[in-house]
């Protein structure tokens, strides 16, 4: 059996327990479309080719499906599917009051750095130096974490422009992400590696149901936009925000309030439209020098349809003319007959768009958790198992 086909049958396998006629998620051609993607339309701040990125780094604990076979660019922190352990209640969160700020490092850094972040923002990438939420330290299985108040700009400077250099022809030019192997022996570097922001970054994916099928809510990238530019994302995602110094300091009001902000924002759902939304996992990210990443699922009642009307009033409600920021186009896939991507054009779209690193993340252990959650995603949704 082919490596297509046993992907096919593990997406098959995993989503048919709750529907019995299931979209298959195109997991059958995550790897091709990835590397194909990349290697056409390459990007010049950060690498995201899936296979160069395997082959560079050494990792602790490397995910994949089919046995690690076709990979996944995070390296996993904690795997919140199948845990007791749920950071809503259990998860230690300590402060660390100092403001942080961005080392500069060695003269060839900080050139490097500022090139980076001058070329960045002048592709109009990025314009808000809002605060934003930096890790400090984790604990095994992230039962405790110990966070810092950061910038955007820190990120801009540092972790999202890992790959740039001016001569980007020349191969042999140093680079952040080449001086970082050098003292790190091609592993990630520790948190405490203050020359990188390694701000905290938020994702879900959420599916909905269509004709007793579940289907993934991917959108589409915008190209003037940080990281993975014009390509097929996750429903929503952000740099985790810093709250409102007043709150209690906890999982729901540092992380999961935030999420649901960016869920409304982005495309319009809210905290009514879904049966809930669970933190599945905390990772690093690979194409980012190891940035934490915070992955959620969530399964929404809401038609097709329903998500167009959704979708059109947040775009409404973004003023580009006044500091807002639109992340997903507004056309194209997303117009009145398509408000996501249809199931039955979704292979095509990845193909001819890509997948970003992080909708390939929300996937894998989007598909867990609907495993997982059978029963009960059945019953929310009136489906029969």
């Amino acid at each position: 059996m082919t490596e297509i086909n046993v992907l096919l049958n593990i997406a098959l396998q995993t989503v048919a327990a709750v529907t019995k006629e299931v979209v298959p998620l195109v997991v059958k051609q995550l790897r091709q479309v990835i590397v194909d993607y990349y290697k056409n339309n390459p990007d010049p701040f950060i690498n995201y080719n899936v296979l160069e990125l395997n082959d560079h780094y050494i990792l602790d604990k490397r995910i994949g499906f089919h046995n690690g076979k076709t990979f996944i660019p995070y390296e996993e922190i904690a795997n919140w599917v199948d845990s007791i352990n749920n950071p809503i209640q259990n998860m230690k969160i300590s402060i660390n009051p100092d403001p942080f700020s961005l080392a500069k490092g060695s003269h060839e850094w900080e050139q490097l750095s500022k090139q980076g972040f001058d070329a960045l923002f002048a592709k109009k990438r990025f314009k808000a130096n809002e605060p934003i939420i930096r890790l400090c330290e984790v604990s095994a299985n992230a039962t405790s974490i110990t966070i810092q108040q950061s910038h955007y700009h820190d990120q801009a400077f540092s972790n999202l422009v890992l790959d740039y250099h001016p001569d980007p022809n020349n191969q042999h030019e140093p680079t952040l992400r080449k001086i970082l192997d050098k003292e790190y022996a091609r592993k990630l570097p520790p948190f405490s590696e203050t020359r990188l922001a390694n701000t905290i970054g938020i994702a879900t994916l959420v599916f909905y149901q269509e004709s007793g099928k579940l289907v993934p809510y991917f959108v589409k990238r915008v190209e003037k936009i940080g990281v993975f530019p014009k390509a097929i994302h996750c429903t929503s995602s952000g740099a985790a925000r810093w709250p409102d110094t007043n709150v209690e300091v906890n999982f729901e009001n540092y992380f999961m309030n935030h999420m649901y902000s960016e869920l409304e924002e982005e495309v319009g759902i809210v905290k009514n439209n879904i049966l809930e939304l669970k933190p599945v996992a905390f990772c690093r990210e690979l194409a980012r020098g190891g940035k934490p990443q915070l992955f959620f699922a969530a399964v929404t009642n809401l038609s097709r349809n329903q998500l167009y009307q959704q979708r059109a009033s947040a775009i409404k409600m973004v003023d580009t003319s006044n500091g807002g920021w639109l992340e997903l186009e507004k056309g194209g896939i997303l117009n009145k007959n398509d408000v996501v991507i249809a199931k039955d054009k979704l292979e095509d779209r990845i193909k001819s768009s890509g997948l970003t690193h992080e909708a390939i993340g929300s996937a894998f252990y989007g598909l867990k958790y609907i495993d997982k959650n059978k029963n009960e995603i059945a019953e929310y949704l009136k489906l029969k198992i």
